[in-house]
């Protein structure tokens, strides 16, 4: 999944989760994300979480991100970016979106997707990750293709 400038129109990829069923819902702590490189020299990589618009269940579209924070990516491998304040507590069975955007005509990072079309694990607490990621070209959302999810690991805590 690129993200950013891939040489003809600016790219930005997101990928959805959902939350498990604790009552008093999760604190999250941050994400790691997998990628597989860069091509040129990307500008800034934003990572953002945002909840889901209820008139758009499947893009993330309508809603505040909130910052999490980490280093852009130099090389392949997995990179953290950390949640700090109140954006970072998660209701009980709900869906989010990790989003990431790096707009800027340098270059762009490629996020590594699973490869797998089925990573739903509703055996781990009821959370799982959606089977396909999202990219958007542009304004307009859509399938990354492929049906496979963005290599990446939620981090929270039950509250």
């Amino acid at each position: 999944m690129s993200i950013g400038w891939d040489g003809s129109t600016a790219r930005s990829g997101a990928q959805a989760f959902t939350t498990g069923s604790n009552p008093g819902g999760y604190t999250l702590a941050g994400v790691n994300i997998a990628f597989t490189g860069k091509s040129g020299n990307p500008a800034n990589l934003a990572v953002e979480i945002r909840s889901v618009s209820e008139s758009n269940s499947v893009n993330p579209v309508g809603t505040t991100g909130v910052t999490l924070f980490g280093v852009n990516p130099s090389s392949a491998g997995n990179y953290s970016y950390e949640c700090t304040g109140s954006g970072c507590n998660l209701s009980k069975d709900t869906t989010y979106f990790i989003t990431m955007k790096a707009f800027g005509l340098g270059g762009y990072y490629s996020a590594a997707l699973t490869g797998d079309a089925e990573v739903k694990n509703p055996s781990t607490n009821g959370w799982s990750i959606d089977d396909d990621g999202r990219v958007r070209t542009g304004i307009t959302w859509g399938d990354a293709g492929s049906s496979v999810a963005l290599k990446m690991e939620v981090l929270a805590v039950p509250k």
